[in-house]
């Protein structure tokens, strides 16, 4: 942890790396979300319950679709941040 790495830390990060930090936070949720419904499923079958509280396919695939989105744009956001130095001092 050099002193680069401690520059981008607290009120200093750029806008860049604040919207990078929003989109893995966005990600992280969407993916829980995703895997929570899975695992929720996973459990009635088990159960042998049928209780219709779930998303359907199309809407997990949407979920995926947009996790894996966020965190892409999450990663170029920080990698283009750190690259040019967009942190006011």
């Amino acid at each position: 942890m050099g002193v680069r790495s401690a520059s981008l830390r607290g009120p200093q990060r750029g806008i860049g790396m604040r919207f990078g930090r929003h989109c893995f936070w966005i990600a992280g949720i969407l993916a829980t979300v995703f895997l929570g419904d899975i695992l929720f499923a996973k459990a009635q079958i088990h159960a042998g319950e049928s209780i219709p509280i779930h998303l359907g396919e199309t809407v997990q695939f949407l979920f995926l679709l947009a996790a894996c989105a966020f965190f892409v744009v999450g990663a170029i956001e920080r990698e283009r941040t750190e690259k040019n130095g967009d942190n006011p001092k």
